[in-house]
């Protein structure tokens, strides 16, 4: 549950009233949000599953998306000037990687996701 927060902090997720909405005009951004969207598409695949299940599936699916979106933020960051707005939040994604990666690593956990209409 706590990896599913920190992405709330991560994912710019837009709003007419706020300066975030721009984001969503940024390719890269798009991608990340791309990406991220795969790997909840995954969780809501294997929602009801049984712990174990869930757990395989995040170690061979989920942790394969999440490695590669670390190495593209990497690459990314790279390239940007280090006080950017935008080398802040992938620096603030790669500096709590290790909780925002604990899913696919971690003991069975229950799902996740909340039910829709809850």
């Amino acid at each position: 549950m706590a990896a599913r927060s920190s992405w709330l902090f991560v994912s710019p997720m837009p709003d007419a009233n706020s300066s975030r909405s721009t984001t969503m005009q940024s390719p890269f951004a798009r991608e990340v949000i791309e990406r991220l969207q795969a790997v909840y598409a995954i969780e809501a695949e294997i929602r009801g599953s049984s712990a174990e299940q869930r757990l395989a599936a995040r170690r061979t699916r989920s942790a394969l998306l999440m490695a590669a979106l670390k190495a593209r933020l990497t690459e990314m960051v790279g390239q940007l000037f280090s006080q950017s707005k935008l080398a802040e939040a992938i620096n603030y994604a790669l500096n709590h990687w290790d909780g925002l990666t604990l899913f696919p690593r971690s003991r069975p956990a229950p799902d996740c996701l909340p039910r829709s209409g809850a």
